[in-house]
């Protein structure tokens, strides 16, 4: 395996840090248990308020999130496989016995378009780029049982929140998979540790990153990956690279729409290498 061993720091990561810093004074002035982290911190950098990327006047609010269920669920015929969680005071609305919220919705569309290009049953490890609170992995890992090791990749506060949001609401089976990194270490650990990815995601996340931790990233999926998928804007007005500074020449494209739902998003899934 060649060295791709690129050095990264913080600023690498755009303006990342400095508005972690608030949200992290916000997260630790309660404990998660009674925390109203889904209508504060999540509302703040990883859930929609504002009509423009979902075409809803109040995206999270319930009239929002019932035009947004009725869009996926009729029009799109996405699967809804599992409910929410009350954890964290989501604005939700009740359907067919699950509690349906827009983060449910939006990765249940993830998922349906992830489960269709790829098989689903020979995913036992993941690698996910930019967790946020974990809506992902929570989702991801109750839909594939396969799945023996699930890590994590974020910087405070999310990484700590994720992991103890995960804890809190997955059954022990699904919790004890899930090991949290951080984005410096994750070279190393892969490397010490000999683990092949079987698919790396990365959600509305390095597309907030500058063009030395992408590279970063993307050297690392490369020489550890299988599969990667991801969804990203078309640009971001601080880091913006278009969307083919986020693959390898050499990855085959499994996937490549604009976003069913969310305005000036797409997602991708590349096939890295063979087994």
């Amino acid at each position: 395996m060649k060295n791709k061993k690129l050095s990264v720091c913080k600023e690498d990561l755009g303006w990342w840090p400095e508005l972690a810093k608030n949200h992290k004074k916000m997260y630790e002035k309660s404990k998660i248990n009674n925390s109203n982290f889904r209508n504060d911190i999540a509302l703040k950098y990883m859930t929609s308020t504002q009509k423009g990327w979902l075409d809803y006047n109040s995206p999270n609010s319930k009239e929002g999130i019932s035009e947004y269920y009725e869009d996926a669920v009729n029009k799109l015929k996405v699967k809804i496989h599992h409910t929410d969680f009350l954890l964290g005071n989501p604005s939700y609305i009740e359907k067919e016995n699950k509690i349906i919220t827009q983060d449910l919705i939006t990765t249940a569309e993830e998922f349906d378009i992830f489960s269709k290009s790829i098989d689903v049953e020979n995913i036992k490890t993941v690698v996910e780029i930019g967790v946020g609170y974990g809506r992902t992995t929570c989702y991801f890992l109750r839909s594939m049982p396969k799945i023996k090791d699930y890590y994590i990749v974020d910087i405070p506060p999310a990484i700590d929140l994720s992991y103890e949001y995960s804890q809190e609401v997955l059954d022990t089976a699904d919790s004890n998979k899930i090991t949290k990194i951080k984005p410096e270490q994750l070279r190393d650990f892969l490397t010490k540790n000999k683990i092949k990815v079987d698919c790396f995601i990365a959600m509305s996340s390095i597309n907030e990153m500058t063009g030395n931790y992408v590279k970063y990233y993307l050297d690392i999926i490369d020489d550890f990956g299988k599969y990667f998928y991801y969804k990203n804007t078309n640009t971001h007005e601080d880091c913006a690279l278009s969307p083919e500074h986020y693959k390898k020449d050499n990855w085959e494209e499994l996937y490549n729409k604009p976003s069913r739902t969310f305005n000036r998003m797409f997602d991708r899934i590349y096939r890295v290498k063979d087994d």
